[in-house]
């Protein structure tokens, strides 16, 4: 996975010159998993910058938008990912996020879900 993690570097907007605090380390890797916060913070948390990603459609985001705002029956669709593959520069491949788009649920897809959950709730009884 790609990841920048930014901190703020002159110390303003209450940054801290750069240096993770230790309550900030721990809670990315109780999230991230040791391996994966180790990963994703050697080289000083720059790991995208070694990074070649394979092209993507110029109107890629357009494609996204219309997937999930699209009026087909079923599509139901709230979030579209785009996952690529990269490469570091030691030839390793990684995946990455690319793109992504998302909506919220119109007031009649709230409904349904909501009518869907008391269903459930009245067979349990």
């Amino acid at each position: 996975m790609v990841m920048k993690m930014e901190v703020e570097e002159d110390g303003a907007n209450g940054g801290n010159g750069g240096a993770w605090t230790e309550e900030d380390r721990d809670l990315s890797t109780t999230v991230l998993g040791r391996d994966a916060f180790a990963y994703l913070t050697k080289g000083g948390g720059t790991i995208s910058e070694g990074l070649v990603a394979a092209s993507s459609p110029v109107d890629l985001q357009n494609k996204l938008q219309e997937l999930i705002e699209s009026e087909h029956p079923g599509a139901g669709w709230n979030y579209a990912i785009f996952w690529q593959l990269s490469r570091t520069k030691s030839g390793d491949l990684v995946l990455g996020w690319g793109d992504g788009s998302c909506r919220e649920p119109n007031d009649a897809e709230l409904a349904a879900a909501a009518s869907a959950g008391n269903d459930d709730a009245k067979q349990r009884m």
